[in-house]
């Protein structure tokens, strides 16, 4: 009986989803617009980031002492574990700021959902490119990756809060 329970509502979460994807103003049974609850994972991926910002830097910070450590402080693998250790906080605080301001704008509009997707999708890509490209130098245009979600992810966001004014 449980299960079948457990299935109904992990049945209706999913179409409330899908209908969401078609028109951003549907209202979830709660009452409440289901952009925001959609874009909750943005606040999410805030805090995922300031934590990873902490931990990656606990980690990097354990061998920082030494001046020879990855190839000295000028050197390429160095500097881009540290762009990766720096973008979980820029990126973290990005995501906060975009659900903050969609929760306070109370923004619904489609752009907002692309926008969601691409502020996330940057801040997983970034550190990761970081990472491939300090081992890989030859791989520069995987940075374009986590570029091009972010500007679109604000310009989007940008665009919504001007149009909606």
């Amino acid at each position: 009986m449980f299960a079948n329970i457990d299935l109904i509502n992990i049945t209706r979460i999913y179409i409330d989803f899908i209908n969401s994807l078609r028109s951003p103003t549907i209202q979830s049974r709660k009452g409440r617009c289901l952009m925001n609850e959609l874009t909750h994972i943005n606040l999410i991926a805030a805090w995922a980031g300031l934590l990873l910002g902490a931990l990656s830097g606990l980690g990097l910070g354990m061998g920082f002492h030494r001046a020879d450590f990855m190839g000295g402080y000028g050197s390429h693998k160095r500097r881009l574990y540290r762009l990766g250790h720096i973008s979980f906080f820029g990126l973290g605080a990005i995501n906060g700021f975009f659900w903050l301001t969609v929760s306070i704008a109370k923004v619904q509009a489609p752009l907002i959902q692309s926008a969601s997707i691409a502020l996330l999708v940057g801040a997983v890509a970034m550190p990761l490119c970081c990472l491939l490209m300090a081992h890989q130098p030859k791989a520069r245009l995987v940075f374009s990756i986590p570029v091009v979600a972010i500007v679109y992810g604000t310009a989007a966001t940008l665009q919504t809060l001007w149009v909606t004014t």
